[in-house]
């Protein structure tokens, strides 16, 4: 391929790029004759610091690999748009060796074979190809987006539509290139080969690394453990909610609390309403509860200051009782 007057300096770069990865290969081999002649004399010191040279001139080829390989991607880019342009001479190769029996079929007026062209309602415009029908042909857009021109699977001029579109559009993903395409193209098989040109693009493969997940811990002994219901217990408060008591005179709204109480065992929901947040409506609230579902094992909260409260004033109450009898 000719290069023009844009790309001699792209053509430039690369051969001095070539040539410096060329000088540091050479230079890595004679330290590594110089390494083995120093290992045989057992001198460690010379052989570290040559070592360290090594290294640096490992990470600088890696710096050079980086530029040529984005080199190598701009070059890839301009070859795409260069066969881009020639896109009308691969539409008339469409016509005659990909889609000629259904082209045939539809100037004949009889049915086409294949389903997955023939269940898009298919006709053929003035240019003999072949385009999708349809129910948009009362919108207002345009023809292209009503009856969009067909393109075949696993094909050489639908990749490099799809990376033009790509590219084009600052590297969108799947979807919205597949989206994109279908304005003008209706490749088959579109979304697959989406997902492939952005799977395979190397400037979305940097943008988005993979990142590491945290693998979770084992559950606590009381959610794998078969007991009786609520016998393990959370415990979190949600709201405010505003209501109006019954039979006011005047309709004014009261800020309300709803404890919620999950057995860790059966997965049991129960609701309590609170006046406020204090420690003292928590704790009657959890006299409520007892009443209704019985005493718990384990209560699990977080560290709210009406929970850190009532813990503390339980805990003074249970030392308490458990001073009566020396005290009587």
């Amino acid at each position: 391929m000719s290069v023009s007057s844009d790309d001699e300096p792209l053509a430039q770069l690369k051969r001095k790029c070539n040539l410096r990865l060329t000088n540091f290969q050479t230079k890595i081999n004679k330290l590594q004759l110089y390494l083995n002649d120093q290992a045989s004399n057992n001198d460690i010191f010379m052989i570290q610091s040559k070592l360290d040279s090594v290294l640096e001139l490992c990470a600088k080829i890696e710096c050079l690999k980086l530029d040529y390989y984005d080199i190598t991607e701009d070059e890839q880019i301009a070859d795409n748009d260069a066969e881009f342009e020639k896109m009308e001479d691969d539409l008339e190769y469409l016509k005659v060796n990909v889609f000629s029996a259904e082209i045939n079929a539809l100037k004949k007026n009889e049915s086409i074979k294949r389903t997955n062209v023939s269940n898009l309602n298919v006709f053929l415009d003035d240019d003999d190809l072949i385009r999708v029908g349809g129910r948009l042909t009362n919108s207002e857009l345009s023809f292209d987006q009503k009856h969009p021109i067909l393109l075949p699977r696993d094909h050489k001029l639908t990749d490099i539509i799809m990376e033009h579109f790509h590219i084009k559009k600052l590297h969108v993903g799947a979807q919205t290139l597949l989206h994109l395409v279908r304005q003008e193209y209706w490749p088959l098989n579109g979304r697959n080969n989406a997902r492939i040109i952005v799977h395979e693009c190397l400037k979305c493969y940097k943008a988005k690394p993979k990142l590491e997940e945290q693998i979770m811990a084992s559950l606590p002994r009381e959610r794998v453990t078969v007991s009786s219901p609520f016998s393990n217990t959370g415990i979190d408060l949600c709201g405010p909610f505003y209501i109006k008591y019954k039979n006011q005179r005047k309709g004014i709204f009261n800020k309300v609390y709803v404890a919620i109480f999950v057995c860790f065992s059966t997965r049991a929901v129960h609701l309590e309403i609170l006046t406020d947040l204090t420690s003292d409506a928590l704790i009657a609230t959890l006299k409520r509860f007892f009443a209704r579902r019985g005493i718990c094992t384990t209560i699990f909260s977080d560290n709210a200051t009406n929970f850190v409260d009532a813990n503390s004033k339980l805990r003074k109450f249970y030392q308490l009782f458990k001073k009566l009898p020396e005290i009587i």
